[in-house]
Parts: C-alpha cells; sequence; structure tokens
C-alpha cells in the first residue's frame, strides 16, 4: 500500500510537471472558450503549488526517512533473517538427525509430515544441555521450547523498529509471535515430556509456525535484503541451494 501510495503521489507530480508547462505553452494561444484562459491560470497555480509541495515533503520527510530507514535496517535486517529462519533451523536438525534432505525455506506439508514422523519429540536431540539444565542432550521438544523462547528475545529490538518498516512486515514479525507453537511455549516456559511419542499430532501447529516463518523471509528478501550493505546480508535462499548440494554431496560419498 505504501508503494501504491508514493506512485500515486509521483504521477501527480508528472501531472503537475505537465500542466505547469503545457499553460506556459499555452499562454500565447487565444482561449478556446470563454473563461478558458482563468482556468489554465488557475490549473497552473493549483499544479505550481503540488510541486513545491512535493519537494518539500520530499525533503523535509521522505528523504530523512530513507535515511533513517537504511540505518535501522543495518542493525535488524540481519535478526529479522535469522528470526525467520527459526522454522527451518528446527525443522533441519531433526530432518538431519533422520537423514532426510536439507529443509527448504518454503513450506511443504509433505517434508513436514516426513520430518514428524521419523522424530521422538522425547528423544535426545542435537543439542547439549546448558550447565544449569543438567548433563546430556535437549530432547527433541525441549530443543523446539529453548530456541523459540531464545527468539522471542529479539522482538524488543524489532517493536523499536516498527516506524520504520512497511506494515506487512511489521505484520509478518507479529505473525510468529501469534503462532500457537510460540503462545504454548511462552505460557508454559518449558515443553513438558510428551506421553505421546508420536510426533505427527502437532503437525498443524509446527506448520503454522513455518508457514509464518516463511512468510516473513519473504518480507525480509523484498523489503530489507536491498537495504542492507553487501557484505553483511545474509543470503537466506542462496543457503538452501548450499545446503542442499552438500547433502547430495553426503550422500554420494556415503555410496561410495
Amino acid at each position: 500500500m505504501a508503494w501504491f501510495r508514493i506512485r500515486i503521489v509521483d504521477v501527480l507530480l508528472g501531472l503537475s510537471l505537465v500542466t505547469v508547462v503545457a499553460q506556459k505553452v499555452l499562454n500565447g494561444v487565444p482561449q478556446l472558450f470563454p473563461g478558458g484562459a482563468l482556468i489554465g491560470e488557475v490549473l497552473e497555480n493549483l499544479a505550481t503549488g503540488y510541486v513545491g509541495a512535493w519537494v518539500f515533503d520530499l525533503l523535509v520527510n521522505r528523504l530523512p526517512k530513507s535515511r533513517d530507514k537504511r540505518a535501522v535496517v543495518s542493525i535488524i535486517g540481519v535478526p529479522v533473517a535469522q528470526y525467520a529462519g527459526q522454522a527451518r533451523r528446527l525443522l533441519g536438525d531433526m530432518a538431519r538427525s533422520a537423514d532426510l534432505p536439507p529443509v527448504p525455506r518454503k513450506p511443504d506439508r509433505t517434508i513436514l509430515l516426513k520430518i514428524l514422523k521419523c522424530t521422538n519429540p522425547n528423544s535426545p536431540s542435537n543439542v547439549l544441555r546448558s550447565a544449569n539444565m543438567g548433563s546430556g542432550h535437549l530432547t527433541w521438544m525441549e530443543d523446539v521450547a529453548t530456541t523459540v523462547l531464545n527468539s522471542q528475545h529479539s522482538l524488543d529490538r524489532f517493536v523499536a523498529a516498527y516506524p520504520y518498516l512497511d506494515a506487512r512486515t511489521v505484520a509478518a514479525i507479529s505473525a510468529i509471535d501469534s503462532t500457537s507453537l510460540v503462545r504454548l511455549i511462552s505460557n508454559y516456559r518449558e515443553w513438558p515430556s510428551m506421553s505421546n511419542s508420536n510426533m505427527e499430532v502437532l503437525e498443524d501447529t509446527f506448520w503454522d509456525y513455518w508457514v509464518a516463518c516463511s512468510n516473513l523471509g519473504d518480507r525480509y528478501i523484498e523489503e530489507l535484503f536491498p537495504l542492507i550493505d553487501e557484505r553483511k546480508r545474509l543470503h537466506i535462499d542462496s543457503e538452501e541451494k548450499v545446503a542442499a548440494e552438500g547433502w547430495a554431496l553426503v550422500r554420494e560419498t556415503k555410496h561410495l
């Protein structure tokens, strides 16, 4: 909507410039009908006023806001991309443990079902417990809960940047925080052991989380990625390609 609004403003600028130039050219031409010269003069004054207002808005509002947005995005751009990658990271760890292909950024329910079917929520994950949590590895559901809770700490930084971001990006960030997975973990502050070892019962919970993360990834690519310095950009789609190529290479090596 912001893009559409800016385009309308710029189109009106073009029409105003055409009106001013046309009026200057027509000043030496006899009016075609009574009152035509007066109407032309009024239109010229309105057009001139609009051009002045456009230049004022450009200098006072749009350019400073664009500069401030770049400064903000340089700080929160990569964290937003990492926040958007949480679902892929969690499911990717489960997939690697089950010797399944890398998880794509775009949600795929067939892939999700394969991962959940091969994962016991109470079995050890690849993540070691921290010192205050005892020894050994976290279970898969403990890993999910820990990752989700830790990622929520990024929200405070994102909220401060909301005035500089497109409303669709703000909505995408908020959508992740509103998923059933995040709300459930936030309420419990941890994930209790599951009596049911069938993780497929959580299909819809993980699906909503994956979709929300993917949507934020789309917003990162469209709005934030172009504003980040090339040396600091996180190429989330390129990472997916590299992971897939690496997995294929490992599979070939195992079969040698």
